[in-house]
């Protein structure tokens, strides 16, 4: 997990900011999907946001709550009819 404010690089944390960042394996396994999948979703969109740091992505967990918020369904009819079909 990525935290923010400082970097601490033994642990494999690092914090920058305010921004509680996650790397996309942990994302990957939060949202119960493979990291492939993750990765599609950055090239063919859909997905949560995410921050390109260098040549290394990192998802903020702010993005990833709003992200599963706007992907919250009460039944299948609500999913069925979403804007963004």
């Amino acid at each position: 997990m990525l935290k923010s404010e400082h970097i601490k690089v033994d642990d494999g944390e690092v914090e920058v900011g305010h921004s509680v960042l996650l790397r996309p394996n942990e994302v990957a396994a939060a949202l119960c999907i493979s990291p492939k999948t993750l990765a599609n979703w950055r090239v063919a969109g859909g997905g949560p946001k995410f921050v390109k740091l260098g040549s290394r992505v990192a998802y903020a967990v702010s993005d990833l709550d709003q992200f599963i918020r706007a992907n919250k369904f009460g039944s299948t009819t609500e999913f069925d009819a979403r804007d963004d079909k």
